[in-house]
């Protein structure tokens, strides 16, 4: 139950920060991510999320976290197209940071979404 109680309390967090800066990508991202993370059951909302970290990307285009996961969403419902060029966006991101860890992540990421169907 306390968990629970902490995840509401996350969620009342970010809202409110979103009512106070609804430009703020970190937290379009974070309430997108946690909306698809979470079952429809507690609160859970998939397409709204989506539509979240979508908004995140249209903000500041270059946050290969919010790629990522995008990427991953896409290739988890079949789109592998789409979520291979959301990983070689977030990987030219990357290495426009010179973020090494995240150019190691994307490299992943955009391997398996490119790799053929099995």
């Amino acid at each position: 139950m306390s968990s629970l109680v902490k995840l509401w309390a996350i969620r009342d967090a970010v809202d409110r920060t979103l009512v106070l800066a609804p430009d703020f990508s970190d937290a379009l991202y974070g309430k997108g991510a946690f909306l698809c993370s979470v079952p429809r059951l507690l609160g859970g909302d998939p397409d709204e999320g989506e539509r979240l970290v979508r908004r995140a990307l249209e903000v500041d285009p270059e946050f290969v976290g919010a790629r990522l996961f995008l990427a991953q969403r896409l290739f988890d419902r079949g789109d592998r197209a789409g979520a291979a060029a959301q990983a070689t966006r977030a990987l030219e991101a990357a290495e426009r940071k010179n973020d090494p860890s995240a150019i190691a992540k994307a490299q992943r990421v955009r391997d398996a979404t490119a790799a053929p169907a099995k």
